[in-house]
């Protein structure tokens, strides 16, 4: 189904998608190169935050923004990349046509978006945090990523097979980028373990114990590889709201480090029962 999703776009149709916000956002940066600016806002999308079928070139633009943002404010800059959910009143989502049959789905969806009056509070608590990158949403988030995700994935073995098609290519590396944290040499094996997939699957040539997932460009849909691979290597499968609760090599590490301890504890009855989930 995702391959058929990405040969409906062509290379035409994701430039018109793309542009807006990659060439923008370049032009933006090289007029304003000589100013001093108290803050730059970014509105990316919460596209790049959950999985939005069949939206690869908007949620790239988005991702973009996303990365744009941490890059700057690790370089010292206040850039701010705002994930905006639908607004009930503007934007796109309720002024782009659709057919009548989508749109009681589509009112039912605004209903549950942003008020004006809540997004403007929103800007200005955002402006104020020094945050790189927040996103906005009304309704419980990682809730509706865990929502998405699951029904994507539907049986666990079609899941996995998803995520090894999207990592069959070969990944350009590139240096770690600049981060809040300094790089610090994974110790444990399991934390090398952990830091070397996650340099695979960010195309990166080294990730430290203490990097954030988010800075180095991680999103949900890293995350949901992520899970498949820490499954295959571990044999277990944590909840995506634990991966959002322990965003560096080292906290998710320790979580599965105790995990496995406790999954080699027997029952009451002596046996070993197969660890596949904890919330600790």
């Amino acid at each position: 189904a995702g391959g058929g999703i990405l040969e409906l776009k062509t290379r035409e149709i994701a430039s018109a998608v793309l542009a807006p916000k990659l060439a923008g956002t370049r032009n933006l940066e090289a007029a304003l190169a000589d100013q001093e600016l108290d803050f730059m806002v970014l509105c990316s999308s919460i596209s790049s935050a959950i999985l939005d079928v069949g939206q690869v070139d908007y949620t790239s633009a988005n991702a973009y923004l996303d990365a744009f943002a941490q890059h700057r404010t690790a370089a010292g800059q206040n850039v701010v990349a705002i994930n905006w959910d639908a607004w009930q009143e503007v934007g796109m989502a309720v002024e782009t046509e659709i057919p009548e049959a989508l749109r009681a789905a589509r009112d039912a969806n605004l209903a549950l978006g942003i008020a004006s009056s809540e997004g403007r509070d929103a800007l200005q608590r955002i402006l104020a945090s020094g945050l790189p990158q927040v996103v906005v949403s009304p309704r419980d988030l990682l809730r509706r990523i865990d929502e998405q995700l699951e029904g994507l994935v539907g049986q666990e073995s079609t899941g996995e097979e998803i995520v090894e098609e999207a990592t069959v290519a070969k990944r350009a590396t590139h240096a770690r980028p600049a981060l809040s944290t300094d790089y610090v040499e994974p110790e444990s094996e399991t934390e090398r373990q952990i830091a070397e997939v996650w340099a695979d699957l960010l195309g990166l040539d080294k990730v430290g114990t203490e990097d954030n997932f988010f800075e180095l460009g991680g999103n949900s849909l890293v995350m949901m590889q992520l899970n498949v691979r820490l499954r295959s290597l571990f044999g277990i499968s944590l909840p995506v709201r634990a991966l959002f609760e322990t965003p560096d090599v080292g906290s998710v590490s320790e979580r599965i480090d105790t995990l496995l301890v406790l999954s080699a504890v027997p029952d009451d009855d002596g046996s070993l029962e197969e660890t596949e989930e904890f919330t600790l």
